[in-house]
């Protein structure tokens, strides 16, 4: 009790500290322009350096566990500037409603499908989409072609990454370029159901060993009441190494742990679920972490369409990537352009690449199409003869 006392007062003290100095550097850098960094380097600037095991259970806690990476490879401004909180709250909900996520869908759908609608293809894998400026032609695995003047493309990052769909011509150098620069995490949470309920009552429960992010945070799911339900979270490398292991052996792991912290008399789960996110062909992956150096372009650049007609969107395409509502949003947005564009209104054009070059009008070789000033601008010597620098 002693110990779980001092990681709540750590969790609560230090983390408000971190997170009002993280959001500061944020805020500056965002309004002001500056360069990205790693959240680790805000961190450490911060004055943030964990070395114990509590301080690294911490860190797992506010960072990895929702990222899905250490902070070492995620976007200060990226991750700390998502709008989320600020338009739906802070709280964090659990959905226990048994017709799940599919049933919000189905019912939406129902506004425009009718029921056998011949529209609506299912079970059919994507293997090429062609494209030009006249409209796309899509391939499927069983050997079906499709033709539309539009096509909105939401494959998850990891499968665009494993190059699992052929686009034909290939995509342009600033979308595939883009698209690689996304992180597609691995991130599991593994449920795993008793026979009754062992365990502390609060929500989250967190295990200090001696591995960073070695099942260290767990969730305990009792709603309906006596679902006796336990989860933990793994991210990066070791959800990687658990996905790659049989559910005994990730069994008996958990039961190491949790019978560390509530002794050797608790039973053995009567079920167990290890998702498998990163080695399923239609996802590669759990979600999105943006990197550093995304924020400023990189969503003009994800968002934007090819050739006028081949949308992008999913929930790595925006600045609320990684949620639920993020995929919803930007299914939204695609087809509210996609509509306008039909209906004679603007059509979204495609990202053009900036031009750098001398954007100085007083220089000497002022760059009238460059939109980026890359420092070459620069003037004729005292003697005519040679180029001098503006920086000299």
């Amino acid at each position: 009790h002693d110990v779980a006392s001092q990681v709540k007062t750590m969790i609560f003290t230090t983390g408000q500290q971190l997170s009002r100095r993280v959001l500061g550097l944020a805020l500056e850098g965002g309004a002001g322009g500056q360069d990205d960094m790693p959240l680790r380097a805000a961190f450490d600037l911060g004055g943030w350096k964990p070395t114990s095991p509590i301080e690294k259970a911490l860190e797992f806690y506010v960072n990895d566990f929702y990222f899905g990476q250490p902070p070492d490879v995620t976007s200060l401004l990226a991750s700390t500037l998502d709008p989320t909180h600020e338009l739906f709250g802070s709280q964090n909900y659990a959905i226990t409603d048994q017709r799940g996520f599919s049933y919000i869908i189905e019912r939406m759908a129902e506004s425009f499908l009718k029921e056998d609608d011949q529209r609506l293809k299912l079970n059919k894998t994507v293997t090429t989409i062609e494209w030009d400026d006249n409209g796309v032609t899509v391939s499927t695995k069983d050997g079906s072609q499709y033709t539309a003047e539009f096509a909105v493309v939401t494959f998850s990052m990891g499968v665009l990454q494993d190059n699992s769909v052929n686009f034909v011509p290939n995509l342009p150098d600033w979308k595939r370029e883009v698209i690689f620069q996304v992180h597609m995490v691995s991130d599991i949470t593994i449920s795993a159901k008793f026979p009754f309920k062992f365990w502390d009552d609060e929500y989250y429960i967190l295990f200090i060993g001696e591995s960073r992010g070695r099942y260290t945070v767990w969730e305990s799911i009792d709603e309906p009441e006596g679902t006796n339900i336990l989860q933990v979270t793994l991210a990066d490398e070791e959800a990687r190494r658990v996905e790659a292991q049989s559910d005994e052996a990730t069994q008996a792991e958990i039961m190491d742990v949790l019978r560390i912290m509530y002794g050797d008399s608790i039973p053995d789960p009567v079920d167990i679920l290890v998702p498998r996110w990163g080695q399923d062909p239609f996802f590669r992956g759990s979600y999105s972490n943006w990197g550093v150096g995304l924020f400023y372009d990189g969503q003009r650049k994800l968002q934007a369409p090819v050739a006028g007609r081949l949308f992008f969107a999913g929930e790595a395409t925006t600045l609320q990537w990684g949620y639920l509502h993020a995929a919803y949003f930007e299914g939204t947005r695609v087809a509210d352009a996609i509509a306008t564009c039909v209906g004679g209104g603007p059509c979204e054009e495609e990202y053009q690449p900036p031009r750098r070059g001398c954007t100085c009008p007083s220089a000497d070789n002022f760059d009238s199409r460059a939109t980026v000033d890359n420092g070459s601008c620069s003037y004729l010597s005292s003697d005519g003869i040679g180029l001098m620098s503006f920086l000299t």
